[in-house]
């Protein structure tokens, strides 16, 4: 089943009160209050004059009250209510005039008029309160002062016209500074809410600033991610190459029959091949505990050593390169060293070289040696046994001559 709409209780275009400013709700309130006080009361002399068969008089409250209900009502259908303020105030500013001429001079008109001031200053303002107050004080005055000639007959006397006049004057005297208190309260009211509504503003500015930069932050963010993980990947594939050639260098480097080594900058080996090893009799956990090469010579060649070493590092050539090395176990090889300084950024970092043994060498340096001073005693001995035998046949050859 289709369930039917609700019917609204009052008309769709009633202005909300949520829609109001706080100056136009604090005037709709004292108007509704105006009117309410004015409507039974209205209606309340109506009947009574109609009762007492009045019927002029009663007929016109009647109206009156009608009229209001429907200036009630259009004031609840408009976000603006001064038009039906203005509307207002000129009916009633009419029906004072009016009581005036048919001489009121009690009840409720004579509440009207002087209530008058404080009506027209709150719902119009000062400066159009000021007119219509002005206005209707002036034209009282002229009714009150010359209504022998405008009326044809003295209603007033003239200790009421005194009273009547002097608390008009106090009224709107009165609702004057009470409307410039006010208005000056809902002028500093509405600074304070449109500074707050700019700092609202700002803030929502400054959020949307932020938001935005957060926005732009993260798409940096992103993309710059993006770019390292690229980075991250090409580095990754570069050191798998790199590391591949390294080891690639490493089995070649263990194949040669020379000992190949790395030094840092402080002395340090930092690497040594299979040879390396062999000749130096240390491991690659010892290279990893950290030993200085001058662990491996003594004396005279470590001077020499720290001295071509830094010649190396000078980029002069060393005029000596053959040293005695002493093994982790204390044997001593004579080797030569060749060496190069390695460069990173343009800064020095350590050596690389090559260590070769020549024990062989010596060896038969020695037996060369040992071999030479064989022959050269051979030859002596030669010479000395063929002077000898020059001398041994000269003799008796002498005697045979």
């Amino acid at each position: 089943m289709n369930k039917k709409k609700r019917k609204p209780k009052f008309p769709v275009n009633i202005v909300s009160l949520y829609e109001l400013d706080k100056d136009e709700l604090n005037k709709r309130q004292i108007f509704v209050f105006f009117l309410f006080l004015m409507v039974p009361t209205l209606a309340f002399y109506g009947i009574m004059h109609l009762l007492s068969e009045n019927w002029e008089n009663g007929i016109q409250n009647l109206i009156m009250v009608v009229v209001l209900l429907l200036v009630l009502i259009l004031q609840r259908r408009l976000k603006n209510g001064n038009h039906v303020y203005r509307l207002t105030i000129a009916l009633l500013t009419v029906l004072i005039i009016y009581w005036l001429i048919e001489g009121y001079s009690g009840g409720t008109s004579s509440l009207w008029l002087l209530v008058f001031p404080l009506v027209a200053f709150t719902l119009l303002g000062r400066n159009e309160g000021t007119l219509w107050s002005l206005l209707v004080f002036t034209i009282s005055m002229i009714i009150l002062i010359n209504q022998e000639s405008l009326l044809g007959k003295t209603i007033y006397s003239v200790p009421f016209t005194l009273r009547f006049l002097s608390v008009f004057v106090l009224m709107g005297i009165f609702s004057f500074f009470n409307e410039s208190v006010r208005a000056g309260f809902w002028q500093r009211l509405k600074e304070e809410r449109n500074n707050l509504q700019s700092e609202i503003d700002v803030r929502k500015n400054t959020e949307l600033a932020l938001q935005k930069a957060q926005t732009n932050l993260e798409a940096r963010i992103e993309a710059r991610t993006l770019e390292l993980l690229k980075t991250v990947d090409e580095l990754k594939h570069e050191i798998a190459d790199r590391k591949k050639a390294e080891d690639r260098f490493r089995q070649m480097a263990d194949l040669l029959p020379l000992s190949i080594y790395e030094l840092d900058r402080d002395g340090n080996f930092t690497y040594s091949n299979f040879q390396g090893y062999k000749v130096t009799e240390y491991t690659q956990e010892d290279i990893e505990r950290g030993i200085h090469v001058l662990e491996l010579f003594e004396g005279e060649d470590q001077e020499r050593l720290i001295h071509n070493l830094e010649m190396v590092y000078d980029n002069k050539l060393p005029p000596d390169n053959e040293y005695t090395m002493i093994t982790k176990y204390g044997k001593r090889v004579p080797i030569l060293i060749y060496s190069v300084k390695i460069v990173e950024g343009g800064t020095p970092v350590g050596l690389r070289g090559i260590v070769i043994d020549i024990t062989d060498r010596k060896e038969f340096e020695r037996e060369i040696l040992a071999a030479k001073e064989a022959a050269e005693k051979a030859n002596v001995a030669k010479s000395n046994f063929l002077a000898t035998m020059s001398h041994e046949l000269r003799t008796p050859m002498n005697g045979v001559l």
